[in-house]
């Protein structure tokens, strides 16, 4: 299994990182990937060279279409998708309240805010090498 963490929005070319990624994997290896989901990509003036430079150096943001596009294209099957961290709870501090429940729970809590308001922090994918 190879993870790939908050990684891809920072890269230039995704793709091309993907695919050289695949060889490392055995056939029926395991790609786990998470990055932002649907980040508004904002840009701040980089006080060093000038230019407009992306915040966090987010050069990407994705939904789940983009990327399984992006790694059906690099040779990966999508098994899994999952949206995670809903920004309203998260932006109320409920984490304050919840940080003491049990996971199970707290995922529960995070499933009913996803599907009563879509804003979900991150999107982690589980694939398989194809």
């Amino acid at each position: 299994m190879i993870i790939l963490a908050e990684v891809v929005e920072h890269l230039w070319e995704p793709r091309k990182v993907l695919k050289e990624v695949r060889p490392l994997l055995k056939n029926s290896g395991k790609l786990l990937i998470s990055v932002p989901y649907k980040e508004k990509i904002t840009y701040q003036i980089c006080v060093h060279c000038h230019q407009a430079t992306p915040t966090h150096s987010h050069f990407h943001s994705f939904d789940e279409n983009i990327l399984t596009e992006y790694l059906s294209s690099s040779g990966f099957k999508p098994l899994k998708i999952t949206k995670n961290c809903n920004k309203l709870p998260n932006r109320l501090h409920f984490n304050l309240v919840t940080k003491k429940i049990p996971f199970p729970v707290w995922r529960l809590f995070d499933r009913f805010f996803n599907t009563i308001l879509n804003k979900p922090i991150s999107l982690i994918m589980l694939c398989e090498r194809s």
